[in-house]
């Protein structure tokens, strides 16, 4: 769990990652978890890295959300908060007992699922000329519930809470603005739960703590750089791009692990 002292180089590449993911971030909605979670884990080659993700996150969650406009599904973030209470405490005894490589294997598997299926969500319609998911509903309150205690789960254990509520929330007929509200403060709910879960039970070490305050900056930069790049943006291009080096993070992690479990 220790998290060595981030050199230079180390700090340079973690810092440029936090930028761009944080624009990512801004101008599409997600996809800051799923970016940093399997780099940093490679640069900090530490479990630490998770801890850092979920600090940083939660800063730039509580950056963004002065610049929120609409309203917030109130009973979905009710259910889904309810749900994550539950499933915080559990992903971080899984956390606890898990070593780096199976960290790295878990993150591996649900990153390339994530990103195939939101990839698949958003091209597919391009090309088949109508939405691939009917989006007549609203939900179930019992699955929302399930959402929310899997959607914990993934945040104490992989700092990765809001993947499974985007999807899920993707198939129903709420509203694009809707939706981008309540993801924004269930993240803070999350990531504030998965925090708090990591420094009462394993503790957040000080080069921790100094190390996620150095990225910070560039989490806030990147808000602010999303924030003016969103209207001239083409995010048909930029998530493009962001699901292709997800694919290649995801698939490069897998192997490494599998081949450094073989030798």
């Amino acid at each position: 769990m220790h998290l060595r002292v981030v050199i230079t180089m180390d700090w340079a590449t973690l810092s440029t990652v936090t930028l761009v993911a944080s624009i990512l971030q801004t101008v599409t909605g997600f996809g800051f978890g799923l970016l940093c979670v399997p780099i940093f884990l490679w640069v900090v080659d530490s479990l630490a890295a998770i801890q850092l993700v979920i600090i940083v996150t939660l800063v730039m969650s509580l950056a963004i959300l002065p610049s929120v406009k609409g309203d917030v599904v109130a009973k979905l973030l009710i259910v889904f908060g309810a749900g994550c209470l539950i499933g915080s405490p559990i992903g971080i005894m899984f956390f606890d007992r898990l070593n780096l490589d199976l960290i790295k294997l878990f993150a591996a598997i649900v990153i390339l699922i994530i990103t195939l299926w939101n990839a698949y969500l958003y091209f597919a319609p391009m090309v088949l000329k109508r939405d691939v998911i009917k989006k007549s509903h609203q939900g179930r309150q019992p699955v929302q519930f399930s959402v929310g205690i899997a959607s914990g789960i993934l945040g104490s254990t992989l700092a990765m809470p809001a993947p499974l509520v985007m999807l899920y929330l993707s198939g129903t007929s709420y509203k694009k603005q809707a939706i981008r509200c309540t993801i924004l403060v269930f993240f803070i709910l999350a990531y504030g739960l998965a925090l708090a879960c990591q420094m009462v039970t394993i503790g957040v070490e000080k080069q921790t703590w100094v190390t996620a305050a150095s990225l910070c900056p560039a989490a806030l930069l990147g808000v602010f750089i999303g924030h003016r790049l969103a209207p001239s943006l083409s995010v048909f291009y930029f998530r493009l791009i962001v699901f292709v080096t997800l694919l290649i993070t995801s698939l490069v992690m897998l192997v490494n692990v599998i081949s450094g479990w073989g030798g």
